[in-house]
Parts: C-alpha cells; structure tokens; sequence
C-alpha cells in the first residue's frame, strides 16, 4: 500500500512538471511583433516573412527611403514581395502589425527590420537586330532592376565602340550606321544607378547582323509620259545591284529588280495618265552566295502627264508670255553677272525689266512692236536706247525670240519633281529653256541653257496678272547715247 501511495505522488508530480512545461512552451511562442526574414532576392524583388502576431489583424509593409519609412502595403499574410528595386542596391525594410478597433487600423507599438540586398544586373534578353525602313532596329526585353542600356558596335578592331545609353523604359533603338553592306556586331549592357554609383551587368549581350546598315539609294528626279515614269537615283558605293518598289496604301511592292551597281535608272511602264504614283529604291550587294540589303530609300512621289498636257502647256505659255498684263520678281543664279534680283513686268506690248547685281540696278523697256530697247540707268541717272537687244541681260533677248509660239521650237511637257516642266528650244539663238509650273497657271521657275554649255536658273518669288503702269514711264530727263 505504501509503495502504490508513493508510486501515485511521483505520478502527480512528473504531471504538474509536464503541464507547468507546457504553460511555459505557450507562454515563449506569443510573438508580440513582425519580425521580417528575407526568403529570397532577385535583382528587382525581395521575398519578406514573418511569424504570425498574436491578435494581430494584418500588417503594414514599409521601406527606408532617404531615412524615413515610407509604407508599401497592407496585408493579412505573413509575406511580402518588394518589387521595382534597383539591383545591387541595399534596402531596409520594417513590418508593424495593427489591429481593427472600429472600423479602423491600429499600429502596434513594436515592429521588426531587416536589411536586404538586390541581386546584380544579368545580361538583357532576347537582345536582336533587323534591318529595318530608317536603320538597323535593335530590340531586348525589359530588364528588371535596370535603370538604363547602353548600345554598342564592335569596330574591326574587335573593340566595343559606345552608341547610344538609353533610360530603363526604352527597349528598342534604331542604329543608323555609314559604311555599306557590312556585318555588324552589337552588344548591350544594363545598369543600375545605385546609393553607391553606377553598377554595371558583368557582360554584354550581342547580336549580329549580315544586313547593310546604309547606302540608301535616293530617287533625284523622274521624267513623266503619259504612261510611264523614268525614274534615276544616286549610285551606291559597293553595290551590285538595286531593286525598284513601288509604295501605295502603306505597302511596299517590288515592281522592278535591276542588276548591275552601274544602273541608276529605270522606266516604270502600263501607268495611268494624269496619276500620282509613289516610288523607293534598295540597294543590294551580293557576297558569299548570299542578298544584302541596304536601307530603303526616301519615298518619291512623281506624277503622270495628262493625256493633253503638250497641247495645252504649249498654249499657255503663249498666253503668259503674249497676254496683255504680267508681273513676276524672281532671283537667279547667273553665270556671268552671279546673283541676280529681278522685275519682269508686261503691259500694252511692253515688257519691263529691272535687275539688280551687287546692289546696282537697270531698268530697261522693250516695245514688242517696234523692237526698240530703252535702257535705264537708275543708279546713275544716265539713260540710252539700243535698236537691238543683244547687249542686254540673256533673258530679255530670250523672252523676245518666245512670243511667238512658232518660234519656239518642238515642245515637251512632262512632270519632273512634282512639277509641271515645259521645255523647248527658242529658235534663233538656240537656247534650250525649261518652264516649271506649280499648277495651271502658276509659275515657278526657269531654267536655261546656252549655245556655250554656261546655265542659269531662275526661281519665281511672285507672279500676278497684272503691273502697275508706272513701271513703263520714261523718265522726263531721259536723253538719247
């Protein structure tokens, strides 16, 4: 009896040892606050956890930003990813529990920190180049906890050559390059613009390239018919051949494929009258078996002549030149006199004409009817006639060969530049002249061309249908040479 009375008070006790033991293993494990852990980081995003706080409701999420706790979120777990960090960047983070009293959040008094660091910069991804309308197009992924690219090219010495540094929302750039139907290699390098400066990835991504990056073939003029257009463009450099397309509704189509870097021409046929048509041209090498292409060209819009345009240009010059009332000012490039500033003026069979070089002017008048040519010498006061008016400004004797439409010569019409071109050879002293026009009735400018081979050009400023009368009188001290 003795032995089971003492084997049941041994039993009670181990009991009340096992319970206080509990009581106390309870009492250790009611966490009062949040104390974070990183789990894990990336160069952008740290994991944060922590223990369930007894009664806690949920958490705040803060971040040290310039020495203050700035808040990041709300939330009921017991976890929390920072994202849009900065890579290699060090951050301190602090998690403060809170309670809901009345429909309202209440912060605890204690909260725990930690201190994490971002992971450094990887390579960009999928990093590629194609040749596109402006250049070669580079294009990457965006890449976390980057706050900038920077674009390079390999030289031939295999050195990198910096291009262009881009900001952290850039993913794509053009690479505008001068050198003809080359390979190209291209690298990229993210950075990170840290506390501490400017941290850079450990190496470059690359790409290549077997495209030309240049050498653009541009459109300098096309020559109209009623049915076709012949287009030229300038050479390029290292090129075997060119290929013609042809551009409407926002597409490119390839209507003409010319061999030989020597061509720079070609006639477009089957067109329209009277149309506007649209035009680009791509060079192209031949290396290794393999088509390299240059930059497509600028586009190029040239237009049709109308079915009649020969027949009524030709009447309308005429007309301009033969009407009663006419007023231009126009400046040319002259091959004698240099920069020349001038009035042309008709009215009632009279033709004013006043030139200014290095800031001299003369005036003159021809009569139409009877051929005489007064000559004036505004600057000087001095006046003298001439029966002839070879002696005068090249344009004048010009203009008085033209009057007379038969005397013109065969005429052309056709669009060059978007222009109306009217061209013919005047008669007697063999000048071949080119008539540009904006519209109907609207010139533009002149151009000319010797018996010596010398040229001039002429580019309209203002053009009206009417001059004032004032310009035909002579002068009442006006004397005979």
């Amino acid at each position: 009896m003795k032995i089971a009375k003492k084997l049941l008070v041994t039993f009670m006790c181990v009991l009340v040892m096992i319970s206080a033991c509990t009581l106390f293993a309870s009492a250790a494990k009611a966490v009062t606050k949040a104390q974070p852990k990183v789990k894990e980081t990336t160069s952008s995003s740290v994991i944060l956890t922590w223990e369930k706080v007894k009664n806690a409701d949920g958490y705040r999420v803060f971040k040290q930003v310039d020495g203050k706790w700035k808040k990041l979120s709300d939330t009921k777990k017991v976890s929390y990813t920072a994202k849009d960090l900065i890579a290699s960047s060090t951050y301190k983070f602090a998690v403060r529990h809170y309670t809901v009293k009345n429909g309202e959040k209440v912060l605890g008094k204690a909260y725990g920190t930690v201190t994490a660091k971002t992971k450094a910069l990887s390579k960009a991804r999928n990093f590629t180049a194609s040749i596109g309308e402006d250049g070669i197009a580079l294009k990457w992924d965006k890449l976390p906890g980057a706050s900038g690219y920077r674009i390079y090219l390999k030289n031939a010495e295999g050195e990198w050559k910096a291009l262009k540094t881009l900001s952290a929302s850039k993913t794509s750039y053009t690479a505008e390059l001068d050198s003809n139907f080359n390979k190209y290699t291209f690298g990229i390098k993210a950075y990170a613009k840290t506390a501490k400066g400017t941290v850079w990835a450990s190496s470059y991504a690359t790409c290549k390239t077997a495209l030309s990056a240049s050498g653009k073939a541009e459109i300098v003029s096309a020559v109209s018919a009623v049915d076709s257009i012949t287009l030229t463009w300038n050479k390029v450099e290292g090129a075997d051949g060119y290929r013609v397309y042809s551009y409407k509704n926002g597409e490119y189509s390839v209507i003409d494929r010319t061999y030989g870097g020597e061509n720079t021409s070609c006639t477009v046929v089957g067109l329209n009258s009277g149309s506007a048509y649209t035009f680009a041209i791509k060079a192209f090498s031949k290396k290794d078996g393999k088509t390299a292409f240059a930059l497509l060209g600028d586009k190029y819009t040239a237009y049709t002549a109308k079915a009649n345009l020969d027949v009524y240009r030709a009447e309308m010059i005429s007309e301009i030149l033969g009407g009663n009332e006419l007023y231009i000012e126009y400046s040319e490039q002259h091959p004698t006199y240099g920069k020349v500033d001038s009035v042309l003026a008709l009215r009632m069979g009279k033709i004013y004409l006043k030139e200014t070089v290095n800031g001299a002017s003369t005036a003159y008048i021809y009569n139409t009817e009877t051929g005489n040519v007064t000559v004036l010498d505004v600057n000087n006061k001095k006046y003298r006639t001439a029966a002839e008016s070879e002696e005068l400004h090249i344009l004048l004797a010009a203009l008085r060969e033209i009057f007379t439409a038969e005397k013109m010569g065969e005429v052309k019409a056709e669009y060059k530049n978007g222009l109306i071109c009217e061209s013919f050879t005047e008669a007697k002293y063999g000048r071949y002249m080119e008539f540009y026009f904006t519209g109907e009735d609207t010139l533009s400018a002149i151009y000319t061309k010797y018996a010596d081979g010398s040229e001039s050009a002429i580019t309209v400023s203002k053009l009206s249908d009417s001059a004032d009368a004032s310009l035909f009188d002579i002068p009442l001290d006006y004397t005979k040479a």
